[in-house]
């Protein structure tokens, strides 16, 4: 069932069994929100690349840029 990009996943529905898949189509501004709260948190960047990928998947946003703009977010620059 699908209620628009809003929905962090699908939930595909067999039988008994229910599947959890990635929603593909993140927007960089929502990524950018998590990687703040994140780390207003104080969560480290391989627990925020651990928390994006189960929630948006492989292809969300590499570790590299996280810690890139958490840098940038505890520098106060963004």
């Amino acid at each position: 069932m699908l209620f628009g990009n809003y929905i962090n996943f699908f939930l595909v529905r067999n039988a008994s069994v229910s599947i959890e898949l990635p929603l593909v189509n993140v927007s960089t501004c929502e990524l950018c929100s998590v990687i703040r709260f994140f780390t207003a948190k104080n969560e480290t960047a391989v627990n925020i690349h651990r928390n994006l990928v189960s929630v948006y998947g492989e292809g969300c946003m590499s570790i590299q840029m996280i810690r890139r703009w958490r840098s940038w977010f505890l520098e106060k620059r963004a």
